[in-house]
């Protein structure tokens, strides 16, 4: 959402903007020239200048002084937010010291969950006041995730070569609803294996079965 902002001139408009959003950089933010400033004739009659002001990446930000106060409040200053935007989905990767690594992950990625949880409503939240279409985030650390996503697609490889040759269905332990997808598309087009879940979050899982000929 863009505000009007004024000062004597265009810079001072801008630092009340900067200032408003929260901002040390003005590349972050989206600026269109409403009002130059005139100085008037023997210093009366000028206008201010005014500027219409609002977020470049508005979903980025907000993830981003959502994790920093996050950081703050746990007494944690080495660290790093990689961002990888496609205007779709929202990927974040925390770039942390190694013994802190396990700490926000959690036992079985609980605490990265509980992360991303707290991190998705609280960008959707500010975005839907300003009237934005919700995104999809997903937080990593120390590309975690990634791993995981790869063991995970090298285990579900593994076990449907099993199904082929017995013909009988597997199933897989209970996995995140995005890590589902990734197992769902792998088989999206094999001619031999098909894929389904089945269960309740958190427990829900993917059974692999041999396609019928």
């Amino acid at each position: 959402m863009k505000k009007k902002f004024e000062g004597k001139t265009y810079e001072d408009a801008i630092k009340e903007s900067m200032k408003h959003f929260g901002v040390g950089d003005r590349d972050l933010l989206e600026i269109s020239i409403i009002e130059e400033e005139t100085k008037g004739l023997f210093g009366f009659g000028g206008k201010n200048a005014v500027v219409e002001v609002g977020l470049k990446k508005p979903h980025i930000f907000y993830a981003k002084e959502y994790l920093i106060g996050f950081f703050d409040n746990m007494g944690i200053e080495n660290y790093d937010i990689e961002v990888f935007d496609n205007n779709k989905e929202l990927n974040i990767n925390l770039k942390v010291p190694m013994e802190l690594k396990r700490k926000l992950i959690g036992k079985f990625g609980k605490t990265l969950n509980s992360i991303e949880y707290l991190v998705r409503v609280y960008v959707n939240k500010k975005l839907s006041s300003e009237d934005n279409s919700k995104f999809i985030i997903y937080i990593d650390v120390e590309n975690y995730r990634q791993e995981k996503l790869r063991k995970l697609e090298k285990l579900a490889s593994q076990m449907a070569e099993k199904v082929i040759i017995s013909g009988k269905s597997m199933e897989m332990n209970p996995m995140t609803a995005r890590e589902r997808k990734m197992i769902h598309m792998t088989f999206k087009n094999d001619p031999h294996i098909s894929t389904f879940s089945k269960g309740q979050e958190p427990y829900r899982k993917i059974v692999l079965s041999a396609k019928k000929k």
